[in-house]
């Protein structure tokens, strides 16, 4: 399988961990244990933030299958993916780095950070009279050199909450529960 399949499917899982009601275990670490290329990578992508944490994540990629171990009484690692977690002007972020200190993916949980324009129209077209509530997640992969983003939208209308990611041009790409949409 090819090396940008392995980093979607590999995207995709934690995401979709992310969403679950389980939490995909990962081990706490001391900068010590963390790669040097990881914290290399680190100071180049995040040159302003506070790193508030390192973690290990048991997940073995072989051959192109996916193998969680989530005993976390016998994993010790060394860990083929390691979350960092940050903390910027912008609000705070998960960063998913492989061993090799490539950037995986990024989790940000944006505080009074503007939606794209696009995300915007799709919002006053699509979604009349829902309003946004709380804080917007940018969901980001790198892959082949290119970067692909998404946003989490938190939507509350006559008390009925909606979690509606978006692509960066505004297309609906999932939403928590069927919607009845104004179109």
């Amino acid at each position: 399988m090819k090396k940008s399949n392995l980093l979607l499917i590999m995207f995709a899982l934690i995401s979709y961990l992310g969403y679950s009601q389980t939490e995909l275990y990962r081990g706490p670490l001391k900068k010590e244990l963390v790669p040097e290329k990881i914290l290399n990578s680190l100071t180049k992508d995040f040159p302003n933030v506070n790193i508030i944490k390192y973690e290990g994540i048991p997940i073995t990629l072989v051959k192109g299958e996916i193998y969680v171990d989530s005993n976390e009484d016998d994993y010790t690692g060394p860990y083929d993916n390691y979350v960092i977690s940050l903390d910027g002007k912008a609000g705070r972020i998960s960063a998913t780095y492989n061993s090799e200190g490539q950037l995986l993916n990024t989790f940000e949980h944006l505080k009074n950070v503007p939606l794209p324009k696009e995300v915007l129209a799709t919002l006053g077209k699509d979604f009349n009279g829902w309003a946004v509530k709380g804080d917007k997640v940018k969901l980001t992969s790198y892959h082949d050199g290119k970067e692909v983003a998404h946003y989490r939208v938190k939507l509350e209308k006559n008390g009925q909450i909606e979690n509606v990611i978006f692509d960066e041009m505004g297309k609906v790409i999932k939403t928590t529960k069927d919607l009845k949409l104004t179109m």
